[in-house]
């Protein structure tokens, strides 16, 4: 479906190390979503990465491709409208390693550590003999998948009902950097940043659903707490808006545990996070560059951790958003020596575990 662009701006346009975006969509199919779900975003890859890929593989563009469930397209089509090429799939590496004899990785964990922050042409720079695959090598290339973002909204607040409800608030940082003497870009998140009012996009609703609000607000006092880093703040704000809209009286329950680099520059949402804490929500942040010391959301979570075990006595939610590599895991470690110092777990690995089942514990981490 068609999403129309009413704003797109830089929240961080002041800091020197990121970008993160703000972006309002409308549509006009009568289609529902819930705070939490994701917004699918289709995307294509740039046209000079596309031509370096033909450069290192020796062809022109103009050579026939089939592609799986799709048909036969030129392969310059194909590499920018249906093959991944900004992500290196670990299973193209399994597949190589079995058809062409390369003997670089010893299991498959091997063969997710070297994918891990690499692409396609990396891959190709380091095993020259691929390169003479040709099309043979294209067609070994994973699909272009859509990218999911957390959506940031809720059809119930206020700015979505002058729409009518079809509007739909996206947080996303532009990925962009320098590797290796490469300039690396998100396949999706540097078009999305292009965007003017007035553009369109092609995208869909997905549905998140082991990433909840209770269903029951109105009638119970079930603690909510919420963690996030950087855009990890995008599903929160949607539960925020639903919040506010049907069960403001729960603000007083509702804990968000907020991360990111600089107060100044990198207050992600802070307008409305601060309008919401004037009604009785609990905001806590950290910026780990504000002082000497570096302070991250674990480190919040800990100094909270006899106020976060009485919530989670009284069965509060725990929700996570955010990086899955760094965050997360931090997160999840300081949680767990919470359990076992305020809590006396004696298996706090099993007792996560089982939180995680009865949906205690819910994550949305990228």
């Amino acid at each position: 479906m068609q999403f129309t662009v009413v704003e797109n701006r830089n929240m961080t346009d002041q800091d020197d190390e990121k970008d993160v975006y703000f972006m309002r969509l409308t549509y006009d199919e009568p289609v529902e979503y819930d705070a939490g779900d994701w917004l699918l975003v289709e995307s294509s890859n740039r046209p000079s990465l596309v031509d370096f890929v033909l450069g290192l593989l020796n062809l022109s563009g103009d050579e026939i491709v089939d592609v799986r469930r799709v048909g036969e397209k030129s392969v310059r089509e194909a590499l920018r409208d249906n093959y991944e090429l900004t992500q290196l799939n670990p299973a193209i590496l399994n597949r190589i390693q079995r058809e062409y004899g390369l003997d670089e990785w010893a299991d498959r964990n091997d063969m997710m550590a070297y994918a891990e922050g690499r692409d396609i042409v990396d891959l190709l720079q380091a095993f020259p003999r691929l390169q003479t695959l040709g099309l043979e090598f294209c067609k070994m290339l994973s699909p272009l998948s859509p990218r999911y973002y957390s959506i940031a909204s809720s059809q119930k607040s206020q700015a979505a009902q002058a729409y009518d409800g079809r509007m739909v608030d996206l947080v996303y940082k532009k990925i962009a950097y320098h590797k290796e003497g490469r300039d690396r870009l998100g396949v999706a998140t540097c078009q999305l940043s292009d965007l003017k009012v007035g553009d369109v996009i092609e995208g869909d609703f997905c549905a998140n659903k082991v990433f909840k609000l209770p269903e029951d607000l109105a009638h119970n006092k079930q603690p909510l707490i919420m963690v996030g880093a950087g855009t990890g703040i995008a599903p929160y704000i949607g539960f925020m808006e639903e919040i506010a809209y049907e069960h403001p009286q729960h603000f007083a329950n509702t804990w968000l545990f907020f991360g990111e680099t600089r107060e100044q520059t990198c207050f992600l949402c802070q307008d409305q996070l601060k309008s919401w804490e004037a009604e009785g929500f609990h905001l806590k942040t950290a910026f780990s560059r504000d002082q000497a010391h570096k302070v991250y959301v674990q480190d919040l979570l800990w100094e909270y951790r006899q106020t976060l075990w009485d919530l989670l006595e009284a069965g509060g939610i725990f929700y996570l958003c955010g990086d899955k590599n760094k965050m997360a895991k931090d997160v999840e470690q300081v949680m767990k020596k919470i359990m076992v110092e305020i809590g006396n777990i004696e298996d706090p690995d099993l007792v996560w575990k089982e939180w995680r089942r009865a949906r205690k514990v819910q994550s949305d981490v990228y």
